[in-house]
């Protein structure tokens, strides 16, 4: 147990240390004693051991606040219906309180709804105007108190008398039967029971109270059959059993079951959810029914929530999330053909549309994860799979567009193309990453990976590569370059700058140098050795390389170089793919050095020449 002022004092070190570990004891155990701290902070935590609770300073720190007890008991206040002492943050006169001995209450709004005591459990004790409501497995109304008009419903939201019950059409009850009715009455003692209901007889439909006596039907006490057989709510006309029909509100039409028996209901409406159309259907069948159709023209589907649209689907088969309207100003998309068949938008401040895939099916490797396909079939139907048979077919993209103030255009693209024809099981495909240069009205591509997995990286002008990768067969022969020029198809055919092979091997092939030659990076300095020997001695050759080059280059054979001056070869170690040691070299001249070898005897040249030319002056003075 400890408690502390939070305030460290000015000291001696150890002093300084006692103080710290003072309040570190005092923070860890919550400040727990037998009294409250001498010193106390807005929000500060207090373990009582006096009342064995856990006690929050309010925000005034003019007060502790019992938060729980230490054995891990929850206690609140008791609190009121207007406050109660559980409540919600975002809504203080909603929760639970003591009324008194033995007494749970629960307010909303401020207002007592329900209160648990020792001996009754009572709803809406104050006689506001406040409903109940009870749910079943499939009716949102199995049990409904309408408090305005002191009524009880059951299947109904809406009791017209004291007592109201609605319900589906059923056949009356027969000798041994379960009644289908809407309300039964029932003797035990008796064995006598009283049904009331709806009934569907084929050519007799109506109203009916039906008595039986021993389990045995006997004939309607009561028979009501308006209209022809129909029933008609808000109408004179009734085109359906039950037909419901209303200015302004949502009006049903009730059809028959499926002599199959698997039909629950259809629903008409000519205004349902907002679609704004007539006849929209909810086909509530467990078979092939629809979930939902319009059939009128120009009506969409909406969907939504809290009286908001959230979705539709328009009545060209769109699905439209968080919109309305179908955008048509896109790149590439300002025919019907490219519209976009799914559209979901955000709008405001901090708003991000995000899309999530997720897969979850256990840790196997084999188990797939979530996937996002691009797919195309040459066929014009659905459910179709005609091969894709030429190559440059566009099997998909991923384009990133941006408003300019009008419409939508592309600044990048991700794109694959087939790169042959397809045969069974076999589509070749490359990867082409494009972008939008400034002042430019569409991508160009910068780079691609092809289906051999070779790799190329254009510069921003397009007829220049900057790298390719290029794969081979043969161990060693696999090449990074950095070249200049490349064919529409993306094979190398300008001149290489620079060759790196897989085995190690470095080809520079413009033979350019350069060198950090700075006076504070070097010492012992000294005037180089004659090289007038070496530089004679050097045999300089025309050849061409035999990777594909047929251009003439000059230079040296290493090998013809390293009898004269060996410090000028290298050599390398000559590798597979897989970096092992194939046993062999090759050898490289150093260039750089003989540079300076060849200025070293040009120096000597000109001096030679210098003397000659003082001995031929001398001779033609005297």
């Amino acid at each position: 147990m400890a408690q502390a002022d939070y305030i460290v004092s000015n000291g001696t070190g150890a002093a300084v240390r006692s103080d710290l570990n003072g309040q570190l004891a005092a923070i860890v155990s919550n400040n727990s004693g037998a009294t409250a701290p001498a010193t106390t902070y807005a929000y500060q935590w207090w373990a009582d051991t006096t009342t064995n609770t856990l006690k929050l300073r309010n925000s005034a720190n003019s007060a502790w606040i019992e938060i729980m007890q230490l054995d891990g008991t929850l206690t609140m206040e008791d609190g009121t219906a207007a406050l109660p002492g559980l409540a919600f943050r975002d809504d203080l006169d909603t929760g639970i309180f003591r009324a008194g001995t033995n007494q749970l209450g629960i307010s909303s709004a401020g207002v007592e709804r329900v209160e648990f005591g020792s001996s009754e459990v009572v709803f809406n004790d104050a006689g506001n105007n406040y409903d109940f409501r009870v749910e079943g497995d499939t009716n949102a109304n199995l049990l409904f108190v309408d408090a305005s008009a002191d009524a009880v419903g059951i299947g109904t939201s809406s009791p017209e008398v004291k007592f109201s019950v609605v319900g589906t059409a059923a056949e009356p009850p027969s000798s041994g039967t379960t009644a289908n009715s809407l309300l039964q009455l029932k003797s035990q003692t008796l064995n006598t029971e009283l049904n009331i209901g709806l009934h569907t007889v084929t050519g007799n439909y109506g109203a009916y109270i039906q008595a039986s006596d021993n389990n045995l039907a006997v004939p309607y006490g009561l028979h009501l059959q308006p209209n022809g057989g129909n029933v008609g709510i808000g109408t004179t006309s009734p085109s359906e059993n039950l037909h419901v029909s209303g200015a302004g509100s949502q009006v049903i039409r009730c059809g028959t079951t499926d002599t199959s028996g698997i039909a629950v209901g259809v629903l008409r409406a000519s205004y349902l959810g907002g679609g704004g159309g007539t006849q929209s259907i909810v086909d509530l069948r467990a078979g092939d029914g629809y979930a939902f159709l319009t059939t009128t023209t120009n009506t969409p589907v909406v969907f939504g929530t809290n009286t908001t649209e959230r979705a539709r689907i328009d009545t060209s088969g769109r699905l439209l999330v968080g919109t309305s309207t179908a955008r048509d100003k896109l790149f590439n998309g300002t025919t019907s053909v490219n519209i976009p068949q799914l559209q979901s938008e955000k709008a405001g401040a901090g708003l991000s549309n995000r899309f999530l895939l997720t897969g979850n099916n256990g840790t196997a490797p084999a188990n797939p994860a979530a996937e996002f396909i691009l797919a195309r079939s040459y066929g014009t139907a659905l459910n179709s799979y005609t091969a894709v048979t030429s190559a440059d077919s566009h099997l998909g993209a991923i384009s990133f567009q941006g408003a300019d103030g009008t419409e939508f255009v592309e600044a990048a693209s991700i794109q694959c193309f087939t790169d042959a024809a397809s045969g069974a099981n076999d589509m070749p495909g490359r990867l082409v990453f494009s972008t939008t240069a400034d002042g430019a009205s569409s991508p160009t591509e910068r780079m691609r990976i092809g289906n051999n997995g070779d790799s190329a990286l254009y510069t921003q002008n397009t007829g220049g590569t900057l790298l390719n990768l290029q794969t081979a067969a043969s161990a060693g022969t696999s090449a990074a370059l950095i070249t200049g020029t490349h064919s529409a198809s993306g094979v190398l055919t300008g001149t290489v700058s620079l060759r790196v092979w897989s085995n190690g091997n470095i080809q520079n092939t413009n033979n350019s140098y350069t060198g950090i030659s700075d006076i504070k990076l070097k010492e012992n300095i000294a005037d180089a050795n004659s090289q007038w020997d070496d530089i004679k001695s050097l045999q300089v050759r025309n050849y061409n390389l035999k990777e594909g080059q047929t251009h003439r280059q000059i230079g040296l054979i290493a090998q013809e170089v390293e009898p004269i001056s060996p410090g000028l070869v290298y050599e390398t170690p000559d590798r597979d793919e897989d970096g092992n040691d194939l046993g062999t070299v090759t050898k490289s001249v150093q260039y750089s050095v003989l540079y300076m070898k060849a200025v070293k005897a040009l120096q000597e040249a000109m001096e030679r020449i210098e003397q000659l030319e003082a001995k031929v002056a001398a001779l033609e003075s005297a």
